[in-house]
């Protein structure tokens, strides 16, 4: 604490439930701009405990906002940093949470464990620069939601919280790491050999160099020692396993660390989800007659980027067709000929890496388990959140013993949170017949 403070750390209560402390922080905080000082923190809400970027908590974003708006600053920039670690030591801790553990205290026996730990080799730290959020606090746009009133000024805030998540999250590089336990999972429980995983691993990294997509020192250039040194690293923390016994050595994740791999696999999932939506999309097309292909493609290509609108950050839906259209003309150009004619499945097959088992599964399987404890709820009244997540964590546990669902990793209380919400955002938190036939569809 004397070293931090003296190198310009704020200190802030966990807790801010007095009027005054608010009063005093906020005052604090327009001094700084006022002075122009730059001020760094992180946003809390994004990648905490699954990996995966999750909607920003506005916190001292929006007293830096209002702080700008009293100074009637033209220029306020807001620069997203992204901060990428190959491997992480206390991921356990964040698994431990995730399947109903209570948060381990961080006293100094933690603090020593946590030194521990590091003595194993845990890769490389990545930096990213985003592009930069600029505010203009005295647009008219700005000041009439400023004046307006709290919702006004929290959807004007809201909009700058996901522009800088999104621009922090076009920056995080895509890993050695990412791409292994992208592989893994989406095999889960199968396990694969050296040669699928390299082979997989490098067909995933040139469609993302095909795509200008960014990636670490590692995966620069064409070469796998440095993927061997990662997936070594991986398996000495316990998340991979290598069995030797056969005819080939064979690679899956570690018995109980599949949500490990899916935090890593998490940091890069984002780059992924258009596609696979697409071929989702086209699949369900192919199920159709060829005069109707077409509308059926686009109306589950919107109905997928909405069932997983808790878990993905995605652009105004016009953008996002353009996304989808381009990502399609990549594999043909001639696409919509092609599925007018009924030939939608030809065009999955021409495609030369499928990803959507591997990136919405685990989400479509803890949403199957969230519907499954809602139907089976006896509660008369409004189902509670933290109900449903406690049985969704029960019985996730008894469906994966079951291998009704395909690993571990869909079971965690971030994912049961999400469908629940989703659940509730389409008016089915009641329960009853409403329930059921959105569970049946």
């Amino acid at each position: 604490g004397y070293l931090m403070r003296r190198a310009g750390t704020i200190f802030i209560r966990r807790k801010m439930d007095n009027v005054v402390y608010k009063a005093v922080l906020r005052h604090y905080l327009t001094w700084l701009l006022e002075k122009r000082f730059p001020v760094s923190w992180a946003l809390e809400g994004t990648r905490s405990r699954n990996g995966k970027l999750m909607p920003p908590r506005f916190g001292i974003l929006k007293y830096v906002v209002e702080a700008a708006a009293k100074e009637n600053m033209t220029n306020l920039t807001i620069i997203p940093v992204s901060i990428y670690y190959d491997l992480i030591a206390e991921l356990g801790d964040y698994v431990s949470e995730q399947t109903g553990a209570v948060k381990r205290k961080e006293s100094f026996a933690w603090f020593t464990d946590y030194l521990r730990s590091l003595r194993k080799p845990l890769g490389r730290i990545s930096l990213g620069l985003g592009e930069p959020v600029v505010v203009d606090t005295t647009s008219e746009e700005f000041s009439a939601a400023f004046e307006e009133g709290s919702e006004q000024f929290s959807m004007a805030l809201h909009k700058i919280a996901f522009e800088a998540s999104v621009k922090a999250n076009e920056v995080t590089p895509i890993t050695p790491s990412s791409l292994l336990s992208l592989v893994l999972t989406g095999a889960a429980p199968k396990a694969l050999t050296e040669e699928e995983c390299i082979n997989e691993m490098w067909a995933i990294r040139n469609w993302a160099v095909e795509r200008k997509l960014p990636l670490t020192e590692e995966l620069q250039e064409p070469g796998i020692e440095k993927v061997r040194d990662v997936a070594r690293a991986m398996r000495e923390i316990g998340v991979v396993t290598r069995y030797e016994g056969g005819v080939d050595h064979v690679y899956s994740i570690a018995e109980g660390k599949h949500f490990e791999a899916s935090y890593y696999r998490n940091n890069s999932i984002h780059f992924f989800v258009t596609k696979a939506i697409i071929e989702l999309a086209l699949i369900k097309a192919s199920d159709t007659s060829p005069g109707s292909a077409h509308e059926t493609f686009w109306g589950e290509v919107v109905q997928l980027r909405d069932l997983f609108k808790f878990e993905f950050f995605y652009p105004e839906i016009e953008q996002f067709k353009v996304s989808v259209e381009e990502e399609l003309m990549r594999v043909d150009n001639g696409w919509k000929a092609r599925l007018a004619t009924g030939k939608a499945t030809a065009l999955v097959q021409d495609m030369d890496l499928l990803v959507a088992h591997a990136v919405l599964r685990p989400f479509a399987e803890a949403y199957s388990i969230v519907a499954d404890v809602m139907l089976a709820s006896t509660s008369m009244g409004a189902l509670e959140e933290n109900e449903v997540v406690a049985g969704a964590l029960k019985l996730g546990k008894q469906a994966y013993l079951q291998r009704r669902i395909s690993s571990e990793e869909s079971i965690g209380k971030l994912m049961f949170s999400n469908g629940f919400k989703l659940a509730s955002n389409r008016g089915l938190v009641r329960g009853g017949t409403d329930m059921k036939a959105a569970r049946m569809s």
